[in-house]
């Protein structure tokens, strides 16, 4: 065989593993672009947009009686406000749960520093007709839960800190080598990785359990497997890790206000927590790994009268583990003492 045949069936052969290349990304781009679809068109069936006079706002309220307003973490949304604190509809609670601003379908125009985010808050309640709520800040919505008890006192029934951030952190930020880095920075990314992470939690749910542990709690390995044990046995926090998991995607949704909850971390000035006036409840676990439990102590000793429930041994997913009916009995008791009135104002 002469060495341009050979070169010749080289090429061709180049060629078609070229085609076969493209037909596969395309195929995955297909799977992709279905997926995401089915993801935001099942979310937009779940939750509702206000107009509001800060802007665009959105929302789902679940349950009937006494308000509290939930608001979520990094990576969240609306779905995840209603699940990261079990057991309020069921204890008689109305628990109305907004998009941040950046997450979902709610722009970050509506409000991106803590304290915009926390008049867009009362500008929902007032859209919604409710006078007054209890509100609970989760994670990186603490700052914002912080601002609205500082800025709208008359409106603040009670504060619930639950694993929130209280102070200036520097979260450890993937390199630029990394995937992860690029996945923050582009939608593609990002929604490849949850898509994949997805199909983990459907297909392996133990590996998708452990992983979260891993990233979320210091205790060691070998506890952490008793957990994922736990989890698993256990039809309700299966269930909760799901509706956890599908709180992240398609995570394109959610970049904006992702990348602008890590600005606003970043840059947190020293809070008032002395002026801090209604009551409040701090609740965290020893043992998180995504916000330091330093985060609740500068909190608990600086609010006057706050109430502090020290979960020792727990981590960051509080709908979680062994502490799961503890933090669901912590919390309503704890809004049972401080009730919210029904009463309502004319939606404006």
């Amino acid at each position: 065989m002469t060495m341009n045949r050979l070169r010749t069936i080289a090429l061709r052969s180049a060629l078609g593993l070229f085609v076969l290349a493209l037909l596969a990304a395309a195929s995955v781009a297909c799977c992709l672009a279905v997926w995401k679809r089915g993801k935001l068109a099942a979310l937009e069936t779940q939750s509702v947009v206000a107009q509001t006079r800060a802007g665009p706002m959105e929302y789902a309220s679940r349950g009937d009686g006494p308000a509290v307003l939930v608001l979520h973490g990094g990576f969240g949304g609306f779905d995840q406000g209603q699940m990261f604190l079990p057991g309020l509809t069921e204890a008689g609670f109305r628990v109305i749960a907004p998009s941040r601003p950046g997450y979902l379908r709610t722009p970050l125009a509506t409000g991106a520093t803590d304290e915009q985010q926390a008049d867009a808050m009362a500008a929902l309640l007032d859209a919604l007709g409710v006078r007054r709520a209890a509100v609970a800040g989760i994670s990186a919505g603490g700052p914002v839960a912080l601002q609205f008890a500082l800025r709208h006192p008359d409106r603040t029934a009670a504060l619930v800190l639950a694993c929130a951030i209280t102070h200036k952190t520097a979260p450890a930020l993937p390199s630029r080598a990394s995937l992860a880095y690029w996945g923050l920075h582009c939608g593609a990314l990002a929604d490849l990785g949850s898509w994949r992470s997805d199909r983990t939690v459907r297909a392996s749910p133990r590996q998708a359990v452990a992983f979260a542990l891993r990233a979320c709690s210091l205790a060691p390995r070998a506890l952490r497997a008793r957990l994922v044990d736990g989890v698993l046995a256990d039809p309700d926090q299966r269930a909760s890790f799901q509706q956890l998991a599908d709180s992240l995607t398609p995570l394109s949704a959610r970049l904006p206000g992702l990348r602008n909850d890590y600005l606003r971390i970043t840059q947190l000035a020293d809070l008032p927590f002395e002026r801090v006036l209604v009551p409040t409840l701090v609740i965290h676990g020893t043992a998180d790994k995504a916000v330091p439990f330093d985060h609740a102590r500068l909190a608990a000793t600086r609010i006057p009268g706050a109430a502090f429930c020290e979960l020792r041994g727990a981590d960051h997913l509080l709908m979680l583990g062994p502490h799961r009916n503890e933090v669901k009995q912590t919390v309503a008791d704890f809004l049972r003492l401080h009730p919210v009135s029904i009463a309502f104002c004319p939606a404006q």
